[in-house]
C-alpha cells in the first residue's frame, strides 16, 4: 500500500513473542516456567529454541514432524503435494546432528547459563524448495498444487537469527538443507 519494500528479517531471542497457537503458547510457557523456577532456586538454566529439526530417524507417521513427513508420505504414495499460500513462505530447517552438537555445547558452556538461544541455521528455506528437494531425493515425480489457501495462525516467514548461538557457544550449524535431506 505504501510502496515500501518489506525486508525479511531473522527472529532474534529478544523479538516480541506473541504465540498464536496452542503449540506456540505451550513452548513459551514452558520456557518462562523454567526461567522463573530456576531463578527462584538459584540454579542456571538454558532455553534452546529449536527451529524445524529434521534428520535420520525422523518419524514419517507422526503428524507433528511437519511438512517433511507430510510431503514425504504424499510423494511415496505418488500423490500431489498440496502447498498452502504461494509456496514462498519459509522456515529454518536444522539438521539433528547440528542440534545435538549445540545442545551438548550449551550444557558444557557456562556462557549459556540463564539465556535463551536460537538453534537453527539462520537460513530461510521456502516450502517450494522443500517439496522440490524431497521430490529430487525420492526420485518420484509428483505435481505441486499451490492452493493459495491460508491457515489461521501460520506466519509467512520464520527463520532464526543465530548470532547468539555463534557468540555464546562458538557454534554454527554445518549441514545444509540439501545435504541433510
Amino acid at each position: 500500500i505504501t510502496g515500501d519494500t518489506v525486508e525479511l528479517r531473522a527472529t532474534d531471542e529478544i523479538s516480541f513473542i506473541q504465540p498464536n497457537s496452542i503449540y506456540g503458547l505451550n513452548k513459551y510457557e514452558q520456557e518462562k516456567s523454567v526461567e522463573i523456577t530456576c531463578s527462584a532456586i538459584e540454579i542456571p538454566y538454558v532455553a534452546l529454541r529449536y527451529q524445524n529439526v529434521y534428520g535420520v530417524g525422523q518419524s514419517l507417521s507422526n503428524p507433528y514432524t511437519g511438512i517433511l513427513a507430510v510431503f514425504s508420505n504424499r510423494i511415496r504414495a505418488n500423490q500431489s503435494i498440496l502447498i498452502f499460500e504461494d509456496g514462498k513462505e519459509s522456515r529454518d530447517f536444522v539438521y539433528i546432528d547440528d542440534v545435538v552438537q549445540a545442545t551438548v555445547l550449551s550444557i558444557e558452556n557456562e556462557n549459556a547459563n540463564n539465556k535463551s538461544i536460537n538453534v537453527g541455521t539462520g537460513k530461510a528455506t521456502s516450502v517450494i524448495e522443500v517439496a522440490k528437494e524431497l521430490i529430487k531425493n525420492y526420485g518420484i515425480e509428483v505435481p505441486l498444487e499451490i492452493t493459495h489457501k491460508y491457515r489461521k495462525g501460520d506466519i509467512r516467514h520464520n527463520f532464526a537469527d543465530i548470532s547468539l548461538l555463534k557468540t555464546t557457544l562458538n557454534f554454527e550449524p554445518k549441514i545444509s538443507f540439501s545435504e541433510g535431506i
